[in-house]
């Protein structure tokens, strides 16, 4: 595995491409390496691009922004878990590095606020910022990767938590050959009618909303909470609910499938590109 491993969150400021021919958990590995500062990095972006000789799938490392940490800032003792990191018996784990590790030692300074090393800031209608303490608010501004993501509603209506999508991108360029399910007009219903639904509207100020890439997704998963669970910071993204999420993705090998990220347990998977998902959409 061709990885330089930094103990450093700081971004590289020249876009890398690291070419690995692993299983997709090696590849996750990876991925967690990146998140935690182990190896510096700048949102890494996994494509798969094809399979090696011996069978193991290809990955394609693209390298351009900053990405979160896990949120996990605890450690374990060998015997138990949720204890102060820095334990000289288990050395070299998680929390002792990145992100989070700065946020426990009230070490990691914030535009915003947030659990373990996440840093967020409420967002209102009009795209204006709020305070922390904000009731009300329409999207959330991540200050650490730059990204914008919508908040779910219980409305009802489009933007309802509980509504899902099928995967759907009539750009030849973007979908590997298959556009996916389009849904009847105005019925709203596949991913690029909610992504022009929702640019109509004008979004807290914005009109580029789109389907996150697999990383950017995964920027979102906080994996640190003490019942050992694994979701988001739900005290900036309320109505939140544990499914499989589209990321903009197709699956090269098969482009009748998208790339979902599975919410309940952190991990990536792929699915029929006409079956239904939740949607999360991010800008810019």
């Amino acid at each position: 595995m061709n990885f330089v491993l930094r103990r450093s969150a700081r971004a590289v400021s020249r876009p890398r491409r690291i070419f690995v021919s692993v299983p997709e958990s090696m590849a996750l590995f990876a991925t967690a390496l990146f998140a935690s500062g182990v190896a510096q990095a700048s949102d890494c972006t996994i494509h798969y691009s094809g399979f090696s000789n011996a069978g193991l799938p290809l990955e394609r490392i693209d390298c351009r922004q900053v990405i979160n940490d896990t949120g996990v800032d605890w450690c374990t003792d060998g015997s138990s878990h949720f204890e102060p990191c820095g334990q000289v018996d288990y050395p070299g784990q998680d929390g002792d590095f990145g992100r989070d590790a700065l946020a426990a030692q009230d070490n990691l300074p914030k535009q915003g606020s947030g659990v373990a090393g996440f840093d967020y800031t409420k967002i209102d209608a009009d795209g204006l910022e709020l305070p922390s303490s904000a009731s009300v608010w329409s999207c959330v501004r991540d200050n650490h990767t730059g990204l914008i993501w919508e908040v779910k509603t219980t409305d009802d209506g489009p933007r309802d938590r509980s509504r899902q999508f099928t995967w759907f991108n009539p750009d030849s360029t973007e979908n590997g050959g298959v556009p996916g399910d389009d849904c009847p007009a105005h019925a709203i219903c596949d991913t690029h009618d909610y992504q022009a639904y929702v640019n109509e509207l004008a979004l807290c100020g914005r009109t580029n909303w789109r389907l996150p890439s697999r990383i950017q997704l995964r920027s979102l998963v906080y994996h640190g909470a003490s019942d050992g669970g694994v979701g988001m910071d739900e005290s900036f993204f309320p109505n939140y609910v544990s499914a499989n999420y589209w990321s903009a993705t197709t699956l090269a090998e098969n482009p009748d499938r998208a790339w979902e990220l599975r919410f309940y347990d952190g991990r990536f998977g792929t699915t029929g590109k006409i079956l239904d998902r939740a949607v999360r959409l991010v800008a810019p």
